[in-house]
C-alpha cells in the first residue's frame, strides 16, 4: 500500500519554457531598430522643409510689423487733425501743414500696399488670408477718412469768404460742434459691376460723417452720383418718400452680385489688346487692365495662384509682339515656371524704355534749325582800280 504524495509547498510548479537565446533577441531587436531608422536623404529634406517654414514665418512677421508701423503712423496723423470748440487746433489753419500731412498719408498708403502685396504673394492658408484682407480693409477705411478730412480742410482754406474751420475762441463749451453743409465732391457710379465696391465704400464713408444731414439730402446726393447705365435706378416715388435706406437696398440688390463682378474682371483680363510693335499706348493699357483686375480679384479672395497664375502669364505672353516675346523668353530659365510678378515687372520695364525713347524722339522733332549765312562778293572793275562789294545774305 502506497501513501499519496503530499506537495512540498503550496507553490505551483512553473512550466518549463524554453529559454530565449540572447543572440537571437539581440538580432531581432536590431531588425526593429533598423526598420525605424529614417534615411539620411529624408532627414535632410525634412530639415530643409522646416527651415523653409521658419524663414517664411520670420518674413511674414517682419512684413506684418512693417505694415502695422504704417497703420500706427496714419493713426497718429489722424490724431494730429483733431479739434474742438474748447481746444481749437491752430494747425488746421496752416495750408502747408495740411498738404504735408496729405503727402504723408499717401506715402503710408503706398508702403502699406507694398507690404500687403508681398504678404498676398506668400503661400497662406484660408484663415490667414482672410485675416490679412480684413486688416487691409480696415486700413483703407482709415486712409479714406483721413484723406477726406484733409481735402475738406484744404478746400475751405482756399475758398474766399468761407468761415474758418477752427474757432478763434471757445464761446460756449456746452454747444455741440456741427459739421458744415455737405460740399465735398462725391464719387460717381456708372453702373459697371467692377466699380461698385469702391463707389459704395467711398460714398458711405463720406455720408457717415454727416449724421445731421436729412435723409432727403443724402438721397438727393446719392441719386446725383448715379450716371450712365445706373442713372434712373432711383425713381421719383422713392425720392418723394425720402427713403434713403430703401435706395441703398435697391442698389445692393442690383449691383452687389459677387459672381457677376468676378466674371466682369475675368472678361476684362481676356479682352486685353494685342501689343503691336513700338505702340506704347497699347503696352500701357495691357499693364493697367491686368494689374487693376488681378488686384480686384485678390480683394475678392481669388488670388492668381497655381494654374490661374500660369494662365494669366500665358495670356500676357500671347499679347506681346515678336520682339518683346523673344526678349521675354531670353529671361526665362529652362525647367522653371514663369511668375506673374516677374512678367509684370518685365512689361513695366519695357514701358519705361518705350516712354523714354518716345520723349527723346519728340524732343528731336522740336529742335530749332540753325541759320546759315552766305556771303556773296561782287567785283566791280573801273578805270585804274578794282572795287569789291560784299553783300551778306541769310538763308
Amino acid at each position: 500500500m502506497t501513501l499519496p504524495r503530499t506537495p512540498k509547498s503550496g507553490k505551483r510548479k512553473k512550466k518549463n519554457t524554453p529559454k530565449k537565446n540572447p543572440e537571437v533577441e539581440e538580432h531581432e531587436s536590431g531588425d526593429d531598430t533598423e526598420k525605424e531608422v529614417t534615411p539620411v536623404k529624408k532627414q535632410l529634406e525634412e530639415q530643409r522643409r522646416k527651415q523653409k517654414i521658419r524663414e517664411m514665418e520670420e518674413q511674414l512677421n517682419a512684413l506684418v510689423r512693417q505694415r502695422e508701423a504704417m497703420e500706427s503712423k496714419l493713426k497718429r496723423l489722424q490724431t494730429a487733425l483733431k479739434t474742438s470748440v474748447a481746444a481749437p487746433n491752430p494747425n488746421l489753419r496752416n495750408g502747408h501743414f495740411l498738404k504735408q500731412q496729405l503727402s504723408n498719408a499717401r506715402d503710408c498708403f503706398s508702403k502699406f500696399g507694398e507690404y500687403q502685396g508681398q504678404i498676398h504673394a506668400m503661400p497662406l492658408n484660408a484663415d490667414q488670408r482672410t485675416l490679412h484682407e480684413r486688416s487691409e480693409l480696415n486700413f483703407e477705411t482709415l486712409y479714406d477718412k483721413v484723406c477726406i478730412d484733409l481735402n475738406e480742410y484744404l478746400e475751405r482754406l482756399e475758398k474766399p469768404g468761407v468761415a474758418a474751420l477752427v474757432p478763434a475762441a471757445p464761446t460756449n463749451v456746452g454747444v455741440q460742434q456741427v459739421l458744415p453743409p455737405l460740399s465735398v465732391p462725391l464719387p460717381k457710379f456708372d453702373g459697371t459691376f467692377e466699380t461698385w465696391y469702391s463707389f459704395k465704400s467711398m460714398f458711405q464713408n463720406i455720408m457717415a460723417r454727416y449724421t445731421n444731414e436729412a435723409p432727403s439730402i443724402k438721397l438727393y446726393h446719392l441719386r446725383d452720383a448715379l450716371i450712365g447705365r445706373a442713372a434712373g435706378v432711383i425713381d421719383q416715388e422713392m425720392v418723394n418718400n425720402n427713403d434713403y435706406d430703401a435706395a441703398w437696398a435697391l442698389l445692393e440688390e442690383l449691383y452687389e452680385d459677387r459672381r457677376a463682378i468676378i466674371e466682369r474682371h475675368i472678361e476684362n483680363i481676356f479682352a486685353m489688346p494685342k501689343i503691336t510693335r513700338d505702340n506704347t499706348a497699347e503696352l500701357r493699357k495691357v499693364i493697367d487692365v491686368c494689374v487693376k483686375n488681378i488686384e480686384a480679384l485678390k480683394k475678392l479672395n481669388l488670388p492668381a495662384n497655381g494654374l490661374g497664375e500660369q494662365m494669366v502669364v500665358s495670356l500676357l505672353v500671347s499679347r506681346m509682339d515678336k520682339d518683346m516675346r523673344r526678349a521675354w523668353e531670353a529671361n526665362q530659365k529652362a525647367g522653371e515656371l514663369p511668375t506673374y510678378e516677374a512678367t509684370i515687372v518685365f512689361l513695366k520695364e519695357k514701358r519705361r524704355i518705350a516712354d523714354k525713347l518716345e520723349q527723346n524722339s519728340e524732343s528731336e522733332k522740336v529742335k530749332p534749325q540753325r541759320s546759315v549765312t552766305k556771303t556773296k562778293t561782287l567785283v566791280v572793275a573801273s578805270e585804274g582800280s578794282v572795287q569789291c562789294a560784299t553783300r551778306t545774305m541769310k538763308c
